[in-house]
């Protein structure tokens, strides 16, 4: 939710029109805990796929909101998130709904806020029920899931995977594994690590290739 009194916020007044554009298009794709992937070229993927702008231009944008104090950055198993400060400031969510998606906050600080002194548990009991139900599910599933989280992914991208974009999207084997030693390279050369390599790959196909049904993609109507 985007609160009104972000229409008078002075430190939203201090960046770029772009910058101020995309902080409030981060906020729909946060979890209910105020958190998202942070490197610029998710967040391009995720937030921005069919703006104009490069990932480094998402980048000096992101600087800005940190400088600013709107977000900040944290880090959790190699991988970088970003939150929105003062999230429970602004957010009223019903206790049974909310969950968290990514790695909570660390340095979190709950004041007098009903909000913020409620959802904390609740985070942590969202993600202790995802082991649980991350329990129930087969080896075979498990085993499957692992082969995304390396970089190896990208460098022998599964034929399933690429026949199953290939129905969805235009685009060939070749330019599937041509993105895919792209965004390899782009990794080394970064140093940059990702939670779920297949789903990074797949946001860059996204953002480059049309889909077979003519769609342009879901943010085409704005």
């Amino acid at each position: 939710m985007i609160s009104k009194s972000i229409s008078v916020s002075k430190k939203l007044a201090q960046v770029s029109p772009f910058t101020a554009l995309l902080f409030t298009w981060i906020i729909p794709h946060c979890d209910d805990g105020g958190n998202m992937p942070g490197d610029p070229f998710t967040v391009k993927g995720l937030v921005m796929p069919v703006r104009p702008e490069t990932a480094s231009e998402i980048e000096r944008a992101l600087k800005e909101l940190k400088d600013t104090d709107l977000i900040d950055f944290y880090d959790h198993e190699g991988d970088t998130f970003l939150h929105v400060n003062q999230w429970e400031k602004h957010q009223t969510l019903r206790k049974d709904r909310a969950t968290w998606v990514y790695p909570d906050y660390p340095y979190r600080q709950p004041d007098d806020n009903q909000l913020a002194t409620i959802r904390q548990p609740l985070g942590n009991q969202a993600r202790s029920e995802g082991k649980r139900r991350e329990g129930k599910v087969s080896k075979g599933k498990v085993r499957e899931d692992n082969t995304h989280r390396g970089v190896g992914y990208l460098s022998n991208v599964p034929k399933e995977d690429i026949e199953e974009w290939s129905k969805r999207f235009v685009v060939t084997e070749r330019e599937v594994r041509s993105k895919a030693e792209d965004l390899r390279l782009y990794c080394e050369r970064k140093g940059r690590k990702y939670a779920n390599y297949k789903s990074f790959l797949l946001n860059a196909i996204k953002r480059d290739f049309k889909e077979r049904d003519g769609k342009a993609g879901k943010y085409e109507n704005l």
